[in-house]
């Protein structure tokens, strides 16, 4: 997969709004809504699409401490964002209300790390 941060953009009243769909353990649960990005970490409404991999999504997540998974990522778990032109690996920090945090992993060595040893 392309590894690059692109996305799907739309226009609305002249704001340009961002959105990647979220795939987790090969399940679309919804979408990332306008992230804000800084160094790699990601932070965005995350609007889900009610089903049942995204409600059992949403209970893990919203445990998570995210103090805890910037340590040690085992604690987290992984999605792919997706958009028309690429798809990006990233491990989910934590789940605040709609808030999602994430950081981004690029390396191909890191993301098969990732994908190994984080559920």
């Amino acid at each position: 997969m392309k590894q690059n941060h692109f996305s799907t953009k739309k226009t609305i009243n002249g704001i340009i709004m961002e959105t990647f769909e979220i795939i987790w353990k090969n399940s679309e649960i919804g979408k990332l809504e306008n992230p804000m990005v800084d160094m790699g970490y990601w932070e965005g409404k995350w609007i889900s699409n009610e089903s049942p991999d995204a409600r059992v999504f949403k209970d893990k997540v919203s445990k998570f401490d995210s103090k805890a998974v910037i340590q040690d990522p085992l604690k987290g778990t992984w999605v792919i964002l997706k958009s028309k032109e690429s798809s990006t690996y990233a491990l989910v920090i934590s789940l605040d209300k709609e808030n999602l945090f994430l950081r981004t992993v690029l390396e191909k060595e890191a993301i098969e790390w990732l994908v190994k040893n984080v559920s």
